[in-house]
């Protein structure tokens, strides 16, 4: 199943997101908080090694916000090579 999407952010001009895909919150309703912080904890990360994980290895830039670091990707494929990650990931985990 596909619980992570790209989306193109509106503030940064051809950089993607990494978002819960609409059937990440069908099955799992009760789940809030900033979508921000999910791919970080599914990989067992903090929020700010999550930022740095993917700025190292993914090339994604940071960005300072009101409360979170936003997280974006200048090069799409980066971007969807990460969230096929984090599909896997949860995959493995729906699955136990």
């Amino acid at each position: 199943m596909k619980w992570f999407t790209l989306e193109e952010t509106p503030y940064h001009n051809n950089e993607w997101t990494i978002r819960p895909s609409n059937k990440f919150y069908e099955a799992f309703p009760g789940v809030r908080g900033s979508y921000l912080v999910y791919p970080a904890r599914l990989c067992g990360f903090t929020y700010g090694n999550w930022c740095r994980y993917c700025r190292d290895n993914y090339r994604a830039k940071l960005y300072g916000g009101s409360k979170y670091i936003v997280v974006t990707f200048p090069n799409k494929e980066d971007a969807n090579t990460l969230a096929k990650f984090l599909d896997d990931r949860m995959n493995k985990i729906v699955k136990e």
